[in-house]
């Protein structure tokens, strides 16, 4: 029955109630648990009856029905149903632990683990870090090992040109490596990662060097924003392309003023994170322009600069079109 189930039962005194003591992996109290998010059985919950027959201050009594009821439960048309009682503590505690959980939650973004396959005869002359191609950093003894940088051409690299979806950034923190965690002594766990790199052909199948990492969300954040840079800088460009292709004697380049004004506004907006201020200050340019007034460069001087497809003395024609 507990190995059915998946759990662990505890009976002090026969006046107390059977307590739940562990819940087990892969038994039918954790898919209960899976499946019911809003009925969840806890460790440290009561059992009060099963089926018809309750706990009467008699824990061993009770016992003996439980198993009874277990296994002859097809006798019953297969039903084995269990009340429980909750203690106060009990979800005080659940309380808690379901707040860190949210607050983790919103600190870091995914966990996942990278396993590498690392060959003697192609790493014995090199260092963990020349061989794994980056550079870690650890600032507080009690905060994780963190990747600062990743280099071109190392273990690091070939991963994440393998594994997009789970590729290795810097900032990530690590957290295992093979069966060695991270227990808030990150000078100790550095020489946990260089003996199991070092030691790894007699500790691992294969030379595996298995790590587990951990992004804040910050972090990944900050390489979504990379992500979105990269695509607006490369559609400015084609952009650029195109122009220059079809109007040869009117190029643009980002050496142009007004241009690099632009773009540069554009990237620091979107760096700042700026996307809110952004209607406003898009309605105050329109208003500007419909008025007829240039706009003014960004640092706040007159435009003397070359504006595609307008005469020089566009500004002195009022019946010509801004």
């Amino acid at each position: 029955m507990d190995k059915v189930l998946g759990w662990e039962l505890k009976s002090s005194v026969d006046w107390e109630p059977v307590t739940i003591n562990n819940i087990l992996k892969g038994g039918i109290v954790e898919q209960w648990n899976t499946n019911n998010p809003e009925k969840m059985i806890l460790v440290g919950d009561e059992l009060l009856h099963v089926n018809k027959r309750h706990w009467l201050r008699n824990s061993t009594v009770f016992l003996s029905h439980l198993k009874f009821n277990y296994e002859h439960r097809d006798r019953l048309d297969g039903t084995f149903s269990i009340g429980l009682r909750r203690p106060r503590p009990v979800q005080e505690r659940s309380d808690r632990s379901s707040a860190r959980d949210a607050l983790y939650k919103q600190t870091y973004s995914r966990e996942f683990t990278a396993a590498f396959q690392l060959p003697e005869d192609d790493t014995s002359d090199k260092t963990m870090d020349d061989t794994m191609g980056w550079q870690l950093n650890v600032t507080k003894n009690w905060e994780p090992v963190t990747i600062s940088k990743v280099m071109p051409g190392g273990a690091l690299a070939r991963w994440n040109e393998a594994h997009p979806e789970d590729a290795i950034v810097e900032g990530d923190e690590i957290l295992h490596v093979n069966k060695r965690h991270w227990v808030r002594n990150s000078t100790l766990f550095l020489s946990h990662m260089r003996y199991n790199y070092e030691h790894r052909r007699n500790l691992t199948a294969n030379g595996t060097l298995s790590l587990g990492l951990r992004r804040p969300r910050l972090v990944e954040e900050a390489h979504e924003q990379a992500l979105r840079l990269s695509n607006v800088s490369q559609k400015i460009e084609l952009a650029l392309g195109y122009w220059n292709v079809f109007f040869p004697d009117e190029p643009i380049n980002i050496s142009n003023r007004r241009m690099g004004d632009a773009v540069q506004s554009l990237l620091l907006s979107r760096v700042a994170g700026a996307e809110d201020e952004a209607p406003a200050a898009a309605a105050n340019d329109s208003s500007a322009v419909a008025a007829g007034d240039a706009p003014s460069p960004a640092n706040g001087t007159d435009d003397d600069s070359d504006v595609i497809g307008a005469s020089e003395d566009a500004s002195e024609d009022e019946d010509q079109d801004p």
